[in-house]
């Protein structure tokens, strides 16, 4: 059936429609109006409900025909449908089933679909005849709808998934004109990024059991010496899409797929093709430049977007063992690179590794799962990767994303690193909020903190997971000893602020040592590396005074109970020192004295939060002077913002009200507050209150930037086991 479609004319009417449904609607109200001013001698509630249902249905089929109309619109602009003189013309089968907008829609949905594929592979194939479309037309109708789940469908099934590793490497073989194509250059990357949107939406729409199929499929299409360089397509289809700059992979793809294309990937041998790509070109056929070689690094990458596919996949449960993992696949992707160690100066293979850290972040964030087994797997998952990667995964594969997401991994792995850096010497065990003693050992730790905290975003991150859990901490020790003493109460706030303190220097101090290394070795990442020792203090501080929201976040929370995890890594422009996304935190500079502070405000915020110090705290006078030079005095609870209206009555505190000198006004305040010798009444009538013991008994013990001679002793030892073995890798 073909229809045909005067688009000028169909509006007209449609507009006639729209202007029918506003007079009958003005109709009806001064009738209502009428009926009202004449005390309702007839109801009208009758012809109201039944005028309203009439209208609407007047107006729907206005949308129904505009919806319909612009359907058709668009198949004739995309290539489906042809103009016939002022018509547009489409024709549609009569096994179509059409009925309404929606069928249409959807069949025209699949109809783009399948004339988009077959567009873009005649383009591709080097047609003679001259295409009805350019490249670049074909590509912008497949960018239009690549979240439409039906259009994607049918796309991959049109095109046929063992041929999306094939279609961007025909853009780079040269098939395209300028006349077809505005940006050669970079059209087969962008090509292959796009081909990923499309198949991370069909994936989401797929019935049972279609995954695994075309998982095989696109394995398939690569399996063979001769195409291995499409594993390079494969990688740039799945992974590497940052467009928010987040450090998280943006798409979403169906869990048991990204499952399926893992399990299928895994079975290739990695070995081989790695050795074929470095020393055979000439047999893999053509790839991708500054792609990585190993079939799993896309999927990997992927998973970073999906915590529940990348636990599975890397920490499976054993077979009725829903709690217990099994991580052998794990260890073996951890030793995957080890055969190339000896040509690490090429970094071989940066994209492999950085595609396993992002899985081991995502996955690390289910540590915070209520899910007692799968928090259980992930914290197993945790403890496991410490020792696998600081084992097997030397320097040269950490690229700068890789340690942006194992940053984000160890800032989940907060309770632990915690406890090793804030006992004597630094190196304590690794313990969980639970109190569960990981085999992992701080030197361990160590190694991959010290391989990734050059990089600002990981410092930042790190920090920032130390800070707030010691915000956890506190809370949840006031949770616990609710009905203890105040003084115990205040020594929990204390302790938790405290150990946090010491494990900020520690990590300071690995920083330091590192940022030397490099500049020693006149790295071109050194000043980089010198402003992740600023970064280290400064978030800590900014994570304790305003919460993880102010650099950027979020966390996720279950409870006081629940470890709290980071969904995403704390990204930081180091051109301007800038981190977060959603607000920015400059990046000043730092001193372990304003680091003491932060912890002092914290805990104050906290103890005062629990209702641990006095009432009359919040009405200490604050000094000032009016325009004429006279002292004036005003409770602080008028003149600080960040003292706020407590539920129920009274004062509290919360830091995140204050601008960016909070601390610091917090810190002076609290002075007079905890000061016997100080004036805290406003005025001079009415009898002293006390000065608050309760805001002595929080002050941190021990010396500024005490823990940073321990880090910088646990760096240089770093530094020179890394020495030591390059050195050796020199010698043979």
């Amino acid at each position: 059936m073909k229809v045909k479609l005067n688009a000028e004319n169909l509006k007209k009417e449609i507009k006639k429609l729209r202007d029918l449904a506003s007079t009958a609607e003005t109709h009806r109200t001064t009738i209502d109006t009428e009926c009202t001013n004449e005390h309702d001698p007839v109801s009208p509630a009758d012809f109201l409900h039944q005028s309203d249902i009439k209208i609407g249905n007047v107006r729907t089929a206005a949308n129904e025909i505009e919806s319909s109309m612009n359907t058709i619109i668009s198949l004739n602009e995309n290539g489906v449908g042809k103009m016939e003189g002022d018509n547009y013309t489409v024709d549609i089968p009569d096994s179509a089933n059409i009925t309404n907008s929606a069928s249409l829609s959807e069949w025209a949905s699949k109809e783009q679909a399948a004339t988009d594929a077959r567009d873009l592979q005649e383009v591709l194939n080097g047609d003679r005849k001259l295409p009805s479309r350019s490249y670049d037309q074909i590509v912008a109708s497949i960018e239009r709808n690549k979240q439409n789940g039906i259009y994607a469908e049918a796309f991959i099934d049109s095109v046929g998934p063992q041929n999306l590793t094939n279609l961007p490497l025909l853009v780079s073989s040269g098939q395209l004109s300028r006349e077809l194509c505005a940006d050669p250059e970079n059209a087969p990357n962008n090509l292959a990024a796009l081909l990923g949107d499309v198949l991370s939406t069909a994936s989401r729409f797929w019935p049972a059991g279609k995954s695994a199929k075309v998982a095989e499929q696109i394995i398939g299409s690569v399996d063979e010496e001769n195409e291995y360089g499409k594993i390079t397509v494969l990688n740039a289809i799945m992974g590497g899409h940052d467009r928010d700059g987040d450090g998280v992979n943006d798409l979403n793809f169906d869990k048991q797929f990204l499952l399926d294309m893992g399990v299928a990937a895994e079975k290739l041998d990695y070995e081989y093709i790695a050795a074929a790509a470095l020393e055979a070109k000439e047999r893999i056929g053509n790839y991708l430049s500054n792609q990585s070689f190993d079939p799993l690094a896309g999927i990997l990458d992927a998973m970073g977007n999906n915590p529940d596919a990348a636990l599975e996949f890397l920490a499976p449960a054993q077979k009725n063992k829903p709690g217990v993992p099994d991580t052998s696949r794990l260890e073996s992707l951890s030793k995957r690179w080890q055969v190339f160690k000896d040509v690490d100066e090429q970094h071989w293979d940066q994209g492999g590794f950085t595609g396993l850290s992002a899985a081991l972040a995502a996955a690390s964030t289910r540590r915070s799962s209520p899910d007692a087994a799968v928090k259980a797997r992930a914290d197993k998952l945790a403890d496991n990767t410490i020792q696998y990667v600081a084992a097997n995964v030397y320097s040269g594969l950490y690229s700068e994303s890789a340690k942006t997401r194992m940053g984000m991994f160890i800032a989940n792995c907060s309770a632990e690193a915690t406890s090793a850096w804030s006992s004597v010497g630094g190196n304590g065990q690794l313990v969980s909020e639970d109190n569960t003693v990981f085999k992992a050992h701080a030197a361990q730790l160590n190694a991959i903190v010290y391989h990734v905290i050059d990089n600002p975003s990981a410092a930042a991150t790190i920090s920032a997971g130390l800070a707030n859990y010691a915000r956890g901490a506190s809370q949840r020790g006031l949770e616990k000893n609710r009905d203890k003493s105040a003084d115990v109460r205040l020594q929990g706030i204390k302790e938790a602020y405290g150990n946090a303190s010491k494990a900020a220097s520690y990590l300071q101090g690995l920083s330091e040592v590192k940022a030397q290394q490099l500049t020693d070795d006149n790295a071109a990442n050194a000043a980089a590396a010198k402003e992740s020792t600023t970064t280290v203090v400064n978030v800590f501080e900014t994570v304790l005074s305003a919460g993880i929201d102010a650099v950027g976040g979020p966390v996720a929370s279950t409870g006081f109970s629940v470890a709290t995890t980071l969904l995403n890594p704390i990204i930081v422009d180091a051109a301007t020192g800038d981190a977060g996304k959603a607000k920015q935190v400059t990046v000043p500079a730092a001193s372990d004295d304003s680091k003491t502070e932060a912890l002092t405000a914290a805990a104050l915020q906290d103890a005062a939060n629990a209702g641990l110090l006095q009432q009359s705290d919040f009405s200490v006078p604050y000094a000032d002077k009016d325009d004429q030079g006279n002292v004036t005095e005003t409770a602080s609870h008028e003149h600080y913002k960040w003292i706020v209206p407590k539920k129920g009555g009274g004062y509290t505190i919360d830091l995140s009200k204050g601008g960016s000198d909070a601390v610091k006004e917090v810190i002076t305040w609290a002075e007079v507050a905890g000061s016997p010798a100080s004036d805290r009444l406003v005025g001079e009538e009415g009898e002293e209150p006390p000065a608050d013991e309760a805001i002595d008994k929080l002050q941190p013990t021990g010396k500024p930037g005490d823990g940073k001679a321990e880090g910088v002793t646990a760096g240089t030892n770093q530094r020179d086991q890394e020495k030591v073995q390059k050195e050796k890798q020199k010698a043979k």
